[in-house]
């Protein structure tokens, strides 16, 4: 199954690793669902992962969200 995620599941992903949103991120790097990937969508995960506000709330860093970043990019499917 091929999915689009939105930008609020991936945060959601990153806030609660035991969530929902979490399970389908872990599903789609084990490679159970493919993961549909854009440029703007892509441009829309980097933009919000890399708001310093926001890694400080998540306690998130710069680096912990361009991993992420990197690894959506090696599973996405464009």
């Amino acid at each position: 199954m091929i999915v689009t995620l939105d930008t609020n599941v991936v945060l959601q992903a990153v806030a609660g690793r035991q969530g929902a949103s979490a399970a389908i991120l872990d599903a789609i790097f084990a490679r159970q669902l493919e993961m549909a990937l854009s440029v703007p969508v892509f441009k829309e995960y980097e933009s919000v992962l890399l708001r310093p506000q926001l890694q400080s709330e998540l306690r998130f860093t710069a680096q912990e969200a361009q991993l992420l970043l990197q690894a959506i990019l090696r599973v996405g499917r464009r």
